[in-house]
């Protein structure tokens, strides 16, 4: 008498990856919620910025409106991306406020969203359901 076991690994790699690339959807639109949420600390006018070092305030909203995120999936994997969109008219100086210029320190934001958070991004990103 003999035992056959078959394992149908392209069906359950498929299966893996639908749910990797959905952690990471979700584990994105986390980052995303929590950065915008860093970014509106109010400063109506903008009589009262931020200090070098500080998440950027929210003056009119360009900034908070523009940041966003992407899901990608490759051959090699899934990837996401937390930033501001390029289109946006914040792009450029949300690329200023997180790195800062010769004239200006920076007032980082995107990177302190994943550093704060990089705990729970990756039990998103690695959850099973």
């Amino acid at each position: 008498m003999a035992v056959k076991f078959e394992w149908h690994g392209d069906k359950e790699i498929n299966i893996r990856k639908k749910q990797l690339f959905a952690n990471m959807k979700g584990a994105m639109r986390f980052a995303e919620k929590s950065c915008k949420h860093l970014v509106s600390r109010g400063n109506k006018g903008g009589g009262n910025p931020s200090l070098p070092g500080e998440p950027p305030k929210v003056v009119i909203g360009n900034l908070r409106s523009s940041i966003d995120t992407a899901t990608v999936k490759d051959a090699t994997g899934v990837s996401g991306f937390l930033g501001v969109r390029k289109s946006a008219d914040a792009g450029r100086y949300g690329f200023w406020l997180e790195f800062g210029t010769s004239k200006m320190a920076a007032r980082p934001y995107l990177r302190p969203t994943i550093i704060n958070n990089k705990d729970k991004l990756f039990r998103m990103i690695g959850k099973r359901r």
